[in-house]
């Protein structure tokens, strides 16, 4: 597991999203070498790390109520989840987390995207149910393990 994309922005003491965002950029940018071994697929890193993560953010409220029906859907079809430890894969901004989170889970969100990831941090501050990790699904390791992958 490489340490760059496993970074959690509280545990190193970044106080706003937007801190956690820049320092996870300048990490890739030093360790560019270290960063692609930890990453199935950079081009996917770069992509979501760029102009892409950055609109989806923008546009974050408009996308979460588009995508709504869906989420909903896929949360119903998880069924009872009460207690039980979720990996929430590609969480984006933290929508479909916090929802999870709501029916009492505990969740953790691993998206690839830093500013994607700042934002779900952002949004979450006030709950702190959740936690999120900006990492790679493909090569994301966790020794608790989990219940389900949403």
């Amino acid at each position: 597991m490489g340490r760059i994309w496993r970074l959690k922005c509280r545990d190193l003491g970044l106080q706003t999203a937007s801190d956690c965002c820049r320092h996870l950029k300048l990490l890739s940018t030093q360790n560019k070498r270290e960063s692609m071994t930890s990453i199935a697929n950079p081009n996917q890193a770069e992509y979501w790390n760029g102009d892409a993560g950055s609109a989806w953010v923008k546009h974050q409220e408009r996308l979460d109520a588009v995508l709504a029906p869906f989420t909903e859907a896929s949360l119903l079809a998880m069924g009872e989840i009460k207690g039980l430890r979720l990996l929430d894969v590609g969480c984006g901004c933290g929508e479909s987390t916090e929802m999870l989170a709501e029916r009492q889970a505990d969740v953790t969100g691993l998206d690839i995207s830093a500013p994607m990831i700042a934002r779900a941090t952002e949004r979450s501050a006030k709950s702190g149910a959740v936690q999120f990790v900006c990492g790679d699904a493909a090569t994301f390791q966790d020794n608790a393990g989990f219940n389900r992958l949403y």
